[in-house]
């Protein structure tokens, strides 16, 4: 999906302010991943480009879409919150760094979990994977957008 499909798939109504942060958010990406490429051989940006597009079809509103398009600056960039926070708004940076952070949270869970001390039968979840789905769940806060972005960043990693 092109950057004019993407801020046209925006909930109807959506004021001329909001679909501009859409587009600088896209611009900000753009240049903040410029030269990256994932392990496929695609371009970063297509990645974050991908992830808003999961969100806007489940109807999200634009300061979703604009953080979904920026979630990986921070982790993958030299770009900062307090960076986001100047070039954006408060709102903007609090959700990409919870996506950060929930990144980094479920990466350490992960990491450092022991082996469960029984096998878990087949098509059910280990005490260790539980364990890590809750943290997952609590991390998010209050803010369920930031467990938005975060799982279609993860369905599109699939």
């Amino acid at each position: 999906m092109e950057l004019a499909k993407l801020v046209d798939s925006l909930p109807t109504g959506t004021p001329l302010p909001e679909r501009l942060l859409v587009e600088r958010a896209h611009e900000f990406a753009a240049r903040q991943h410029a030269g990256q490429m994932r392990a496929s051989g695609h371009p970063y940006l297509q990645h974050c480009m991908a992830v808003a597009e999961i969100l806007a079809g489940l109807n999200l509103p634009a300061a979703a879409i604009a953080a979904a398009l920026l979630h990986d600056v921070v982790e993958d960039t030299s770009t900062t919150v307090a960076d986001l926070q100047r070039e954006f708004n408060p709102e903007i940076a609090r959700l990409v760094d919870g996506v950060t952070q929930l990144t980094q949270q479920v990466a350490r869970v992960d990491k450092a979990g022991a082996p469960d001390p029984a096998p878990a039968l087949p098509g059910t979840i280990t005490a260790q994977r539980a364990d890590t789905i809750r943290k997952t769940f609590l991390a998010m806060g209050d803010d369920v957008r930031i467990m938005l972005i975060k799982l279609a960043d993860r369905l599109h990693n699939m």
